[in-house]
């Protein structure tokens, strides 16, 4: 690993071992440098603001020339060390070196560290940006003002919450377009339309999709994230606990407000707290009409096969918004969308949608079934 320093020293008040006798105030394990408690401890205050932003196509140059003009210097650079770029093997004589970073993080600051700020690039055209800053520091607005020129658009993309050793972020990848025919695809008693204003409501609540699988909710998801112009966010169920772990505030207020939440597969997430311990319960319930849902205006829509153990406090009106349970196709319904599709047979049966769109798919799935064993000849 190798630290590129500028002529002002990264803790200018500290000798070496002073500096590891502070280790827990200014580092943690797995996120890093503490960047609040370095500005809190040297300016002698708790008045300290955040924001993180992703821009696109943004050169890192052109960046780090902005942050020069607004008076911010490089406190260090880290990345992983070539071995065989034994040239800079030296470079690390600070006691900073010992400690876990994660990989091509750049580091400005202001003057005796009254703001902080990192960056790091999360794809080959974007960059992570994320700024603490006591609130009164100078060209703060003017520094936001310009990244937000080259804020990451999103368009007919979904959003993909992920977490790495640093904390979460935001990835967003492109959507296959799909053309669903309703009046074919869904059960008459299915309106898109309901649903559809239901999203567009500019209210924070809770919109249920359950159903038997294949029954078409995934697709639906896929057709409203490209027909309906708001920004959608997949969060997968495991990452629930963005919203219970207090670190993570910064990050929900700058890239979640005023969002469509997505969670598929919720049955352990919705679970009834009646057969046990389920705190996932309490932070939905904060999402959905809570005081942080009222502020981020944040709308949840959560998949699940089946409401049979579902906590009722989900069901509450003015927290629900909209509910539908998706049933396997009626025979009506399926042979009319088998006439549709080309499939020469008479269906006897309800089936789920996507037994009907895959008909002629070969998977070679029966070599998995485990045959009955015989008795006898």
């Amino acid at each position: 690993m190798k630290i590129k320093q500028n002529n002002k020293t990264y803790i200018p008040k500290f000798s070496k071992p002073e500096t590891r006798d502070i280790y827990s105030h200014f580092f943690d394990s797995d996120f890093g440098i503490l960047q609040k408690n370095i500005i809190s401890y040297f300016n002698n205050t708790l008045n300290i603001d955040s924001f993180s932003i992703t821009v696109e196509n943004l050169l890192k140059d052109d960046l780090y020339i902005k942050l020069n003009e607004l008076g911010f210097y490089l406190l260090y650079k880290h990345e992983n060390l070539n071995r065989n770029d034994k040239q800079n093997t030296t470079q690390s004589n600070f006691a900073i070196d010992d400690f876990y970073y994660g990989d091509s993080v750049t580091v400005f600051a202001k003057e005796n560290y009254e703001a902080i700020l990192s960056i790091e690039r999360s794809s080959r055209n974007n960059l992570n940006v994320t700024c603490f800053y006591i609130q009164e520091t100078k060209n703060i607005e003017e520094l936001i003002k310009f990244l937000s020129k080259h804020h990451r658009k999103i368009d007919k993309k979904v959003q993909i919450i992920t977490r790495r050793s640093h904390g979460y972020e935001i990835q967003a990848i492109d959507v296959k377009k799909i053309d669903i025919d309703f009046d074919l695809y869904y059960n008459d008693d299915f309106k898109y339309s309901e649903l559809k204003k239901n999203i567009e409501l500019d209210e924070n609540g809770i919109i249920i999709m359950s159903g038997v699988p294949g029954s078409g909710k995934s697709s639906l998801i896929k057709y409203m994230i490209r027909d309906i112009p708001r920004e959608f966010c997949y969060l997968p169920p495991n990452n629930i606990e963005l919203f219970s772990d207090p670190s993570s505030l910064p990050f929900i207020i700058q890239e979640l407000n005023n969002k469509i939440l997505i969670i598929e597969d919720c049955e352990k997430l919705l679970r009834s707290r009646d057969e046990g311990d389920n705190w996932n319960i309490a932070t939905i319930l904060n999402i959905s009409d809570g005081i942080l849902g009222d502020y981020l205006n944040l709308k949840m829509i959560l998949t699940i096969n089946t409401t049979e153990k579902i906590d009722e406090a989900l069901l509450r009106k003015g927290r629900l918004l909209y509910s539908y349970d998706f049933k396997n196709l009626t025979v009506a319904k399926v042979n009319a969308l088998a006439k549709k599709l080309g499939i020469d047979k008479e269906f006897t049966q309800e089936l789920p949608l996507t037994d009907l769109l895959n008909y002629d798919k070969e998977n070679n799935a029966t070599n998995f079934v485990k045959k009955k064993k015989k008795i006898g000849f």
